[in-house]
């Protein structure tokens, strides 16, 4: 799957204001928050979107739904 197949796979599962799952890293646990906005693409190569509580844009491949319309596996 290529990046813009992840954003919009990722804006149909999980749009604005909905209820996620966010790791910060692999040795933590899971932080849940709410999608802000539309993801998009940093820097050409990395699809992002913003977080509720959370200052910066975050990595769509450390984030899963968590009332899904679909399934967002991150991938």
């Amino acid at each position: 799957m290529n990046h813009e197949d992840s954003l919009e796979k990722f804006k149909m599962a999980c749009p604005d204001g909905s209820t996620v799952d966010y790791w910060p890293s692999t040795l933590s646990g899971s932080v849940r928050v709410q999608v802000i906005g539309e993801p998009w693409m940093l820097g050409g190569h990395t699809p992002v979107v913003r977080l509720s509580h959370r200052a910066g844009c975050f990595a769509l491949s450390h984030i899963q739904a968590v009332v899904q319309t679909g399934r967002w596996t991150g991938t």
